[in-house]
């Protein structure tokens, strides 16, 4: 089964829903816009999921919005839990300004793989 962004997983799939992302808060740089930001509808994994097992594997620009003081993001989780994760890793490819750490934005987890979002892995 090839893995990309467009592809849909059933629930049984998942070996852990509990310590699965299914949304967070998000939100993505604008520069345009009044605060540099602008709401964003999708939680981006770290590494685009067709490329990430690979020799270079495509990182992505982060959308996990930390905008809950003291730096925490709202996270749902797969089986229908939420808590809240403080950010551990951010970065800016770039391509949009201003720099994604700047807006709070970025990953949680120690692990910098797409474990958090794969139903093959889905860990801690």
């Amino acid at each position: 089964m090839v893995k990309d962004d467009r592809t849909g997983a059933q629930l049984t799939r998942f070996i852990q829903p509990d310590n699965t992302i299914a949304f967070t808060d998000a939100a993505f740089p604008d520069s345009r816009a009044p605060e540099k930001l602008i709401e964003y509808s999708f939680t981006e994994p770290r590494f685009h999921p067709q490329y990430s097992n690979t020799d270079s594997p495509w990182r992505m620009d982060p959308s996990i919005h930390f905008r809950h003081a003291p730096n925490r993001a709202v996270i749902a989780w797969l089986d229908g839990h939420t808590d809240t994760q403080t950010m551990s890793f951010s970065w800016s490819s770039g391509v949009y300004t201003p720099k994604a750490d700047d807006l709070e934005i970025g990953w949680f987890g120690k692990e910098d793989s797409n474990t958090l979002f794969d139903f093959d892995a889905g860990g801690k």
